[in-house]
């Protein structure tokens, strides 16, 4: 099994169930600010692997990590942003892809600042509908700590079926974490 890299990572255009229009572009030196400002959050602090104390010199290294990750086929990385404005709402990417299997997993956080707007569903749906439809996976999983019920809502509503509870599965802060698992698969994906 091969996954289909194209030589340029592609724009992905969206909308939200409000109809807010949304782009997925590649991350950029300018959304650095941005990146850090967010990744202050409490919840984005709590629930993801962003490093503590988060500095700048972090989001400037996460912002140059896309076109990198792209051409080493070891991981998609988008900023979303609105369309009219091109300002930053939240991250998007894959992680983990195991190009032999054909199996990745996307993975999202959404700045304060744009929560309750349906950013994560819309950039969660339309990914891993490129992911399977064009990148060719033949899995999309994603992973929500067992207390983040806000990441288990994105997945559901994003069309991903709940597989179960990954005991034990992750690490953060020294405290060993409960994860549970979803999956989509072809013919799965919503448009």
């Amino acid at each position: 099994m091969t996954l289909i890299w194209s030589p340029a990572q592609p724009t992905l255009n969206m909308a939200t169930a409000q109809g807010d229009e949304l782009v997925m572009r590649p991350w950029a030196h300018r959304d650095a600010d941005a990146i850090h400002r967010a990744c202050q959050d409490p919840d984005i602090v709590r629930w993801t692997r962003v490093p503590q104390p988060y500095t700048l010199e972090h989001a400037l290294s996460f912002a140059a990590s896309s076109e990198p990750g792209w051409l080493g086929q070891s991981s998609v990385g988008y900023a979303v942003v609105e369309a009219a404005t091109d300002g930053v709402l939240g991250a998007c990417g894959l992680v983990d892809i195991n190009e032999d299997d054909g199996v990745v997993e996307v993975g999202y956080w959404v700045a304060p600042w744009a929560r309750g707007r349906g950013v994560a569903t819309a950039a969660t749906r339309t990914l891993s509908r490129w992911a399977l439809e064009e990148l060719g996976a033949h899995r999309v999983s994603l992973e929500a700590a067992t207390g983040n019920l806000a990441s288990q809502r994105v997945a559901l509503a994003s069309g991903f079926t709940r597989e179960g509870v990954q005991r034990s599965k992750a690490q953060r802060f020294g405290e060993r974490l409960d994860m549970v698992l979803f999956s989509l698969l072809p013919g799965e994906a919503r448009p």
